[in-house]
């Protein structure tokens, strides 16, 4: 079971419930003290590639997740979140432009050599439905699409809103 929050309180509770997994798309900047209730509770931390600014073109996006990551990883270790407890979400929809959703998912493979469970979170995303001209009820055969590319490129873990379609 996984709590979608940024909020180091209600993860804390969600996990004190039964949660094993954090997923916080805020990557600890709106409440580092998240870090803290992952390590004290052992939990899974879903750390997502989230710049709070727009990404700029120009930039690489492979290697500035992996610069993000990097800096991430060194407040992890900080507060003592087990390295095999992280997982990382390549952040698809958080922060990146329409084309920059499309470079980094075509792209994801090259990040399998940093040795974590690589996540996405293609599910009904506005940059799938852009490219189709679709409405989010109509966004099923495009999620499933890309997951299956994701996962044929070193992705573990697709985040989906249909389950019983994926499996």
């Amino acid at each position: 079971i996984s709590v979608d929050t940024y909020k180091a309180l209600v993860a804390d509770q969600a996990i004190q419930k039964g949660a094993t997994i954090i997923n916080d798309v805020s990557g600890a900047d709106i409440d580092p003290e998240i870090l803290v209730v992952a390590s004290e509770r052992n939990a899974k931390y879903v750390l997502t590639y989230n710049r709070q600014e727009p990404i700029s073109d120009e930039l690489d996006l492979i290697d500035d997740a992996k610069r993000f990551l990097d800096e991430k990883l060194l407040q992890c270790e900080e507060v003592g979140i087990n390295k095999e407890n992280i997982i990382f979400d390549i952040g698809i929809g958080f922060g990146k432009s329409y084309d920059q959703n499309f470079d980094i998912l075509g792209r994801v493979s090259e990040l399998s050599d940093l040795h974590f469970d690589l996540m996405v979170g293609n599910s009904r995303k506005s940059f799938l439905q852009r490219r189709l001209g679709k409405g989010v009820d109509q966004m099923l055969s495009a999620t499933l699409a890309a997951n299956f590319y994701s996962i044929q490129n070193e992705v573990t873990i697709v985040r989906t809103h249909e389950e019983l379609e994926h499996k």
